[in-house]
C-alpha cells in the first residue's frame, strides 16, 4: 500500500505538463517497410525499392493541420537502417533512391512554415544495439 500512497504522490514535471498540452500529434511512419510489407526490415533491401512516385509533403502537413494536430513525428530512420535524409553515413538512405530527395527537411520545412511543431524519431539497427551492449 505504501507504493500506492508515493505514487499517488507524484507531481508532473513542467516539461511534462507541456508535453500534456499539446495533445494532438501525428505520427508518420514512413521508409522502407512502406514498400515492402515488412513489418520488420533487416536492412538488406536495396535503396532503389524506396520509390514514392507522388510524395508530397505539403498534403501530408495540410492533413494533420487540418485534423487539428498540433505537431508531426517522423520516424526518419527504422530498424532497418534506411535514412529518409540523404547521410553521409550510410549509403542506405534516400540519395541512393530513385526520389534522390531529404524527406526529413521537406517535412519539416512544410511542418514549420504551417505552424507544426516538428519531432524526428530514430531507431537504431540491430547491428547498432549490439554494438551498444
Amino acid at each position: 500500500m505504501e507504493s500506492y500512497q508515493r505514487a499517488a504522490e507524484i507531481v508532473p514535471s513542467e516539461r511534462q505538463l507541456a508535453w500534456q498540452k499539446i495533445e494532438f500529434y501525428a505520427f508518420c511512419h514512413f521508409g522502407m517497410n512502406t514498400f515492402t510489407g515488412k513489418e520488420w526490415g533487416d536492412g538488406q533491401t536495396p535503396p532503389e525499392v524506396f520509390n514514392p512516385t507522388d510524395l508530397d509533403a505539403e498534403q501530408w502537413v495540410k492533413a494533420i493541420k487540418s485534423a487539428g494536430m498540433r505537431g508531426l513525428i517522423l520516424t526518419c530512420k527504422h530498424h532497418d537502417g534506411f535514412c529518409l535524409w540523404p547521410s553521409k553515413y550510410t549509403e542506405h538512405s534516400v540519395k541512393n533512391s530513385p526520389l534522390g530527395r531529404d524527406v526529413v527537411r521537406e517535412a519539416a520545412d512544410w511542418a514549420k512554415e504551417n505552424g507544426l511543431r516538428v519531432h524526428l524519431h530514430l531507431s537504431e539497427t540491430k547491428k547498432e544495439h549490439e554494438e551498444c551492449k
